[in-house]
């Protein structure tokens, strides 16, 4: 990401959940080209969505058309992040973008506003 402002704010919604003691969510998209489709599908068959210890599934979706994935993650180990990457970078573009629920990020935005900050 290039966006200073919006790396930013993304940092902060990560301070402001670990404060209220909440694990870090991030949304993890995986784009692959259509010639790496087979093995994407062979590797998943085969060796499933390899989620490593410290690092919880919360859903996965597919889109229709093929070439994207999206996975939902709960996780506040970032070693356990980057291995959960790692395992599709062969074949796959990603990201990977701490989120937080909505209603979650009113609160903070509210308290912040109210705070003058």
């Amino acid at each position: 990401m290039n966006n200073p402002v919006a790396l930013s704010a993304q940092i902060t919604d990560c301070k402001y959940a670990r404060e209220r003691g909440n694990k870090m969510l991030f949304m993890c998209i995986y784009n692959f080209e259509p010639k790496e489709r087979e093995a994407v599908v062979k590797r998943f068959i085969e060796k499933g969505s390899m989620i490593p210890p410290g690092v919880k599934l919360i859903s996965e979706w597919s889109v229709l058309a093929g070439g994207r994935m999206f996975r939902l993650i709960e996780s506040d180990d970032t070693m356990a992040i980057a291995e959960t990457s790692a395992a599709w970078v062969d074949l796959c573009k990603l990201e990977v973008i701490p989120v937080i629920e909505t209603k979650e990020r009113m609160k903070f935005l509210s308290k912040k506003q109210t705070s003058g900050q």
